[in-house]
């Protein structure tokens, strides 16, 4: 879709975005492209202009010419006050991020001109690329190299919409946002979420962080094991209703999957990774690091962390069909929402598929 991809000035607060001129469905991927990648380290060992411009050509240098011919096209539009041109252009367009567990930012042409929202209709992430030898193979023990950032659809995008990714994960009330937002990223949300008010949207977003608390205390897991899922499953709907195709929908299957696994119950545990592994397989795709370890963990239950602590939800992987039918999880079987207690634990042997 990179040739359908356009931008547009939309106002001095927000400056330019990111448009799209054709309908693009949920989960397709819009555009691939490689990122210039600056981690945190290696700013704060620029002390001085010299030292950031020699930072950024080395850099480019590495991107090749025809990548470093549309960097440099990114001027027009940077913030021209220091006298250092790449550095302007750096700081004008690069998105905050984290990779390979480390603090950073990215700049793509494209993606330099894509917001914040915290109801955004993309989600972004970033592949990873092994060197490989004359043969082909991956060479062993290398490390990973930043591969591309791929940006995709969270929800069905009309033609002429702006393309929005959320440059954290947006939750609580409008004020919670924009403290967060200016701590982490030094600006103040201007979204339409944000300048827009609307009460339901509000109370969605307000739920998502009240629960997401809540799925971290550790007593849910010990003690109230009912009340975890039914908390996972509030938040779950929170979560889908802003945006259908968000990684902390798969974060949450995983807990869940986590949670089932320390009480021994197999039939849930692999329910709960096949949900987050269709998911991570949309988001991340393949090569992705979360997707690789849902795969691992569903070959292998028994090396999630804490599998078979308890054995209160004792069940195997055949009894996983009482939980699907005709492809579907039943929401109730799955997160226990019929149980009578908080602290209770239903086995899946205790329903009868009917």
């Amino acid at each position: 879709y990179e040739g359908s991809l356009y931008t547009k000035y939309i106002s001095p607060t927000l400056g330019t975005g990111l448009y799209i001129d054709e309908a693009i469905p949920a989960g397709s991927a819009i555009v691939a492209e490689r990122v210039l990648w600056i981690s945190e380290t290696e700013q704060d060992t620029c002390t001085t202009t010299a030292d950031a411009t020699l930072l950024l050509t080395r850099k480019l240098e590495a991107m090749g010419k025809k990548w470093t011919a549309r960097f440099i096209a990114l001027s027009e539009d940077s913030d021209r006050t220091s006298g250092n041109a790449l550095g302007e252009i750096w700081d004008t367009h690069n998105i905050p991020t984290v990779w390979n567990s480390k603090r950073g930012a990215i700049l793509g042409p494209n993606l330099a001109w894509i917001n914040h929202s915290c109801t955004p209709n993309c989600t972004l992430t970033i592949t990873h690329r092994y060197p490989c030898g004359k043969d082909g193979r991956r060479k062993p023990h290398t490390k990973a190299l930043m591969g591309r950032a791929i940006l995709r659809a969270a929800k069905d995008i009309p033609p002429g919409a702006e393309l929005t990714i959320g440059y954290f994960h947006p939750a609580g009330c409008v004020a919670f946002r924009g403290i967060n937002c200016y701590l982490r990223f030094g600006f103040h949300c201007a979204c339409h979420c944000c300048t827009q008010l609307h009460s339901e949207l509000e109370e969605t977003l307000e739920g998502t962080h009240r629960l997401g608390l809540l799925l971290q205390t550790p007593d849910l897991v010990t003690t109230w094991p009912a009340g975890f899922f039914q908390v996972a499953h509030d938040l779950e709907y929170c979560i889908a209703s802003v945006t259908p195709y968000d990684i902390r929908l798969a974060l949450t299957w995983a807990k869940c999957a986590l949670v089932a696994g320390y009480h021994s119950d197999l039939a849930r545990a692999i329910c709960f990774l096949r949900k987050a592994r269709r998911l991570a397989m949309l988001i991340e795709g393949p090569v992705g690091k979360f997707y690789d370890q849902l795969m691992r963990w569903s070959q292998s239950p028994e090396l999630m962390p804490g599998f078979g602590a308890s054995t209160r939800g004792l069940s195997s992987f055949a009894e996983s069909d009482v939980v699907v039918d005709d492809g579907v999880e039943d929401e109730n079987v799955l997160y226990m929402t019929d149980a009578k207690s908080l602290s209770e634990y239903i086995r899946v042997s205790q329903y009868e598929r009917i």
